[in-house]
């Protein structure tokens, strides 16, 4: 994969919020506290950083495909 997590992240009323690098770019993400929850239900206790550092390789891969699949095909093709 493509997108590198920069390391920079800060917890929200809505989640975790963090950036990758991808293509050059800084692009700011957000996992949603359900979402964090849903992907590890036995640490649903602990705090949104530390739930998003224990899968962040899945939240980083899920950025990339997010950010991909909303590039115009005609980008993507170039």
């Amino acid at each position: 994969m493509n997108a590198i997590f920069t390391g920079k992240g800060t917890e929200t009323l809505e989640g975790y919020s963090f950036q990758v690098r991808f293509l050059g770019r800084e692009i700011a993400c957000l996992v949603s506290s359900e979402a964090l929850q849903d992907i590890d239900p036995e640490n649903r206790f602990n705090s949104a950083e530390q739930q998003f550092l224990a899968n962040q390789r899945h939240f980083v891969d899920q950025a990339e495909r997010t950010i991909i699949a909303a590039i115009p095909a005609a980008v993507r093709v170039a």
